[in-house]
């Protein structure tokens, strides 16, 4: 199937309606930079998949509270994008952290 190739704005319209060719235009323009984002921070293949996929369903569910007027849509997606990274690695750094502390109780 070929790529849907869509401006910024018709984007945004197509996102906020709900539009399938919006979702497919937002994955094949924006996929692979949001992926490197969020690669970069959490440094593992799956973990990227699957925060990647909460990317856009975060995007696709707040297109409508946008305001293409205070930030591009890129540096908001890709806002959205290192947040969930960075909420997850804290995620995991506190899981290893509590997990250390009680090997550490049980020795």
């Amino acid at each position: 199937m070929a790529s849907i190739l869509l401006s910024n704005d018709n984007l945004l319209k197509a996102i906020r309606a709900k539009s399938r060719v919006g979702a497919e235009a937002l994955y094949d323009q924006y996929a692979k930079v949001l992926s490197l984002a969020i690669f970069r921070i959490v440094r593992d293949r799956e973990l990227t998949d699957t925060l990647l996929e909460e990317t856009f369903h975060q995007i696709w569910d707040d297109a409508v509270q946008y305001n293409e007027h205070e930030t591009p849509l890129l540096a908001w997606m890709l806002g959205i994008a290192k947040n969930l990274a960075l909420q997850q690695t804290t995620v995991i750094k506190t899981e290893t952290t509590e997990s250390v502390i009680l090997e550490f109780k049980l020795a």
